[in-house]
């Protein structure tokens, strides 16, 4: 850990010397597309090694802005959106999962902020909030077959 004194830290990576509190934005980008996310908190860093020590308490709130940046960056819908549509057409999470063809763990992990949605699946629901008969059509054709999107076809 870093000495409130300014003396550099440890490093539990490195082993050296260099690790200092900072609260610069955290490289948060993933296949190859840099994305920096203010972490909102202190953190430490190895001037060395260059790892960011981000407590773990700080993780998921740091995931979910990222996450979120993502999504503005990408032109996707909002967590918030995605809720909003879902309640606007009246279906649980696992009715919109069914017509989407997706997991419903997958619609509760969109809507908690935790995973990015697919841009298939993105436009897959602006469909949706602009054509809401499609939705009861499509909930009408999956509970006639009887089965959801993973069911056995008959």
């Amino acid at each position: 850990m870093a000495d409130p004194a300014g003396e550099l830290g440890i490093c539990s990576i490195c082993g050296a010397r260099g690790v200092e509190m900072t609260n610069r934005p955290v490289n948060m980008g993933s296949a190859g597309k840099p994305l920096e996310v203010d972490p909102g908190f202190e953190y430490e860093h190895c001037v060395v090694c260059g790892e960011d020590l981000v407590p773990a308490s700080e993780i998921d709130g740091l995931l979910r802005k990222s996450i979120a940046l993502e999504r503005e960056r990408s032109g996707l819908l909002s967590s918030a959106e995605i809720r909003g549509v879902r309640l606007d057409l009246g279906l649980t999470q696992v009715g919109l999962a069914g017509l989407l063809g997706v997991g419903s763990k997958m619609v509760t992990r969109w809507e908690t902020g935790t995973v990015v949605q697919s841009r298939m699946a993105d436009h897959f629901i602006r469909l949706l909030a602009g054509h809401p008969e499609l939705a009861a059509q499509a909930s009408a054709s999956v509970a006639r077959e009887g089965r959801g999107p993973y069911g056995k076809r008959g």
